[in-house]
């Protein structure tokens, strides 16, 4: 039984050390716990944001270098590329802005044509932009089309003289 108990006392042991199980604070916590002093006065806030200050101004004391290595290397990889492929991709550019104004060119078409704000248009064809003016044709159409008439609320009252369901009101109205 000894043995046992022993064996016990190791692992009650270990638990301790390892931050215990009764709900215990590990010992950095404890000892942050015992080091912290609240801040009283504006110079020992100031002295406490200047160190936080300079701890982060430290951890990015080497960006300028970086960004201009970054540069260099983006330099050095635009030389290393062929004439041909720099022509290949500013053709690429041109052939992309020349789709683009076409299509804005023939969207702006179709909504003269048809009548409606070219912003509202959508499609990458012709076809596609003429489907899209007719249906907001459509829609537009079906909004200004013929309405049912608003309910009257007067309506099956009868004339003026009929009583209004208040006896006061129907009486001093007589008068």
């Amino acid at each position: 039984m000894s043995g046992q108990a022993g064996q016990g006392q190791q692992q009650g042991g270990e638990q301790q050390q390892q931050g215990g199980t009764g709900g215990e604070q590990p010992k950095g916590s404890q000892q942050k716990a015992a080091e912290f002093r609240p801040i009283s006065s504006q110079e020992e806030f100031d002295e406490r944001l200047s160190e936080r200050l300079q701890r982060e101004r430290a951890k990015y004391s080497d960006y300028d270098q970086l960004k201009e290595q970054a540069g260099k290397y983006q330099q050095l990889e635009d030389e290393k590329k062929t004439e041909l492929q720099r022509e290949q991709e500013q053709r690429e550019t041109l052939a992309r802005e020349n789709q683009e104004l076409k299509l804005g060119q023939l969207r702006r078409d179709i909504a003269e044509d048809k009548g409606v704000p070219a912003k509202l248009l959508s499609g990458s064809t012709k076809e596609e932009i003429e489907a899209s003016a007719d249906a907001l044709l459509e829609y537009a159409n079906a909004a200004n089309g013929p309405r049912a008439p608003k309910p009257n609320p007067n309506q099956g009252r009868g004339s003026d003289n009929s009583p209004s369901g208040d006896w006061l009101r129907d009486s001093l109205s007589a008068r």
